[in-house]
């Protein structure tokens, strides 16, 4: 069909869900993961003189904490992704004819950003080790009018895409977005 064009945005974003939707879906448990994980791994770290606070994969390859509050963590996580996808995919629907996800990450599994010395570091460390902070590409597409202006369109991608998850979201965080192709 002549004068249309189907655009595909790739957008690099962060998803904080609430902490008390997910106290209301998964129970008052989950709230103690992240405290407990920073507890725990804040005196390994110390007792070990390490100069840095390894990711959970370090714990969990070395066997070095309870193994049912590493379990834990993981399965929170993994629910907590699931819950952020849905939620993405049923916002977005409306605004973009197809939403894809890839490079899905809880952040809780990754490398802190917080050293032993920095201060308030087991706020922080607590902070991070919460299951709640999803990174992840969305891929969406939209049919548009061929001759759209695409740097402009990646932009207009990006604060739709904000608008509409910003109610579901805590915060909302876009990290980058690019165009992928373009089909006429």
């Amino acid at each position: 069909m002549a004068g249309i064009q189907i655009l595909k945005t790739a957008v690099s974003l962060t998803v904080t869900v609430p902490l008390e939707l997910l106290r209301r879906e998964m129970g008052e448990p989950v709230l103690a993961i992240g405290p407990g994980l920073a507890n725990e791994i804040d005196k390994y770290v110390h007792n070990h003189k390490l100069g840095y606070y390894p990711a959970l994969d370090y714990f969990l390859q070395n066997k070095a904490l309870d193994p049912d509050l590493l379990a834990a963590a993981e399965q929170v996580a993994a629910m907590v992704i699931q819950m952020a996808k849905r939620k993405i995919q049923i916002r977005l629907r409306e605004p973009f004819s197809n939403v894809q996800f890839n490079n899905i990450q809880s952040l809780s599994m990754t490398l802190p950003r917080v050293r032993p010395s920095d201060t308030g570091a087991l706020a922080l460390l607590s902070k991070h080790y919460s299951p709640n902070r999803i990174r992840m590409t969305v891929t969406t597409s939209s049919i548009e009018k061929a001759g759209i202006n695409t740097q402009d369109y990646e932009k207009l991608v990006a604060h739709k895409m904000k608008r509409w998850l910003e109610p579901e979201f805590e915060e909302v965080e876009l990290n980058e977005y690019h165009q992928i192709n373009s089909d006429t």
